[in-house]
């Protein structure tokens, strides 16, 4: 009879519980089991509490289960799923990272299945990545397999498409190995996941491209790649116009990487996180002998620091009194906000949309391909008179010799030569 009425008890019970009626269900789970301590209670038990977000509760009753049935399926779930709901995602976002990791490490000893392994990953290199720790991420990355990641994309709370879980697990490795600098493995597998995901995501990888080469040392295949990511159609990041100008000026195109900085400037939201920039177009003035614009950049730079209480080099000081004495302008003499006015009209008057759009482009050119070098990372396309550059990675396919190829060309500035050149881009094999 008492076990009759057990059975019954917790029919009705795990019925409730499977309705998402969690109050009612929990009062009969917490009965049977003072009487019982049977695992099954125990788990359904669980469940309701941490259903109900009743995790003080929940956790000690976690704890007390894991003494005890940790082997049990059910419970192992319900205890790990606690542990994550209830302590993992509740880690105040300004505790040390250690913490984290540590209540992360916890979970995975318990052999979480592959949805809260995702789970628990995923949230670790969330933290790392907001703390910079990209030695963390790395260590993290690969215990998922991205295969068995979802490609679904995920909606946001207001409803757009986001990216998916896959996608973001590529872009937190290969930001990964960007920062451990392994470079060359950052190529490969930005390369390996072409067309994987949709242009807007990809845009980001290819990116992350552009940086290995930039980093390299290989300015000519990153100024490459930046300008077809600055003349795509859509709105343009201030920071990836910025990189652009660097790489432009690591070419010696001093005079278009000021151009494409003030480009930048005009896009950006929030001065502060732009200070560098401001900083890099004044030395960049100075370097194409604008003294006056240059003194009102540094200048500004220094106001955006001092007004936070950031410290200011020395060098930077001595340049802006220099500047002051050539120019008979006075240190004291201008506000903020008057600075800032002078700078913005260098920004408005130099047309700087233009240095992207008029770059001469030549379209559908037909050609044959020639291999100077099997080891090279380059060849070379025959089209009539002209030898036109190419980078392999360019051409999709097999490389064969003398095969016909349509492709665009863009002038680009050959560096050794110290002249421009054109180069072969957006091949199609015919």
């Amino acid at each position: 009879m008492i076990k009759m009425n057990f059975s019954l008890q917790q029919k009705q019970a795990n019925s409730l519980r499977k309705m998402g009626k969690y109050a009612e269900a929990l009062s009969i789970y917490e009965n049977l089991w003072k009487s019982s301590k049977d695992k099954f209670v125990g788990a359904g038990l669980l469940h309701c509490l941490r259903k109900l977000s009743d995790y003080e509760r929940a956790l000690k009753f976690a704890m007390e289960l894991e003494r005890e049935y940790v082997d049990f399926e059910w419970c192992r779930n319900e205890i790990i799923w606690t542990y994550i709901e209830g302590k993992l995602l509740r880690i105040d976002s300004k505790a040390p990272i250690d913490k984290t990791l540590s209540v992360a490490q916890k979970i995975l000893n318990l052999g979480p299945n592959n949805i809260a392994l995702q789970k628990v990953v995923f949230r670790v290199l969330k933290v790392a990545k907001k703390l910079n720790k990209w030695n963390i991420v790395q260590e993290w990355i690969d215990k998922i397999n991205p295969d068995d990641i979802s490609n679904e994309p995920i909606k946001t709370i207001k409803g757009t498409i986001g990216w998916s879980m896959q996608s973001l697990w590529y872009y937190y490795k290969i930001y990964s190995l960007l920062e451990s600098k392994k470079y060359i493995e950052v190529i490969e597998m930005a390369d390996a996941i072409r067309g994987k995901f949709p242009l807007q995501q990809e845009m980001f990888f290819v990116r992350l491209k552009a940086l290995a080469y930039y980093k390299l040392g290989d300015f000519s295949r990153a100024e490459e790649i930046y300008s077809q990511l600055c003349n795509k159609k859509g709105r343009v990041e201030w920071w990836l116009l910025y990189e652009y100008a660097k790489t432009m000026k690591q070419l010696g195109n001093h005079e278009d990487a000021l151009n494409l900085m003030y480009k930048a400037i005009s896009k950006g939201n929030k001065i502060e996180s732009m200070v560098t920039l401001i900083s890099d177009i004044g030395f960049t003035c100075m370097q194409l002998n604008r003294k006056e614009e240059a003194f009102y950049h540094i200048m500004l730079f220094k106001l955006i620091r001092d007004k936070n209480n950031w410290n200011v080099q020395r060098n930077v000081i001595k340049l802006l009194e220099k500047l002051s004495e050539e120019l008979k302008l006075s240190l004291e003499r201008f506000s903020y906000k008057e600075v800032l006015k002078h700078c913005k009209s260098y920004w408005d008057t130099q047309n700087s949309s233009n240095i992207i759009h008029k770059r001469k482009i030549r379209k559908s050119l037909i050609g044959k391909v020639l291999i100077t070098s099997k080891e090279a990372p380059y060849c070379f396309i025959q089209s009539g008179h002209e030898s036109f550059f190419c980078l392999k990675s360019n051409i999709p396919g097999e490389l064969v010799e003398n095969m016909e190829v349509q492709f665009d060309a863009i002038l680009s500035f050959d560096k050794k030569k110290n002249r421009e050149s054109w180069k072969a881009i957006n091949v199609v094999v015919l």
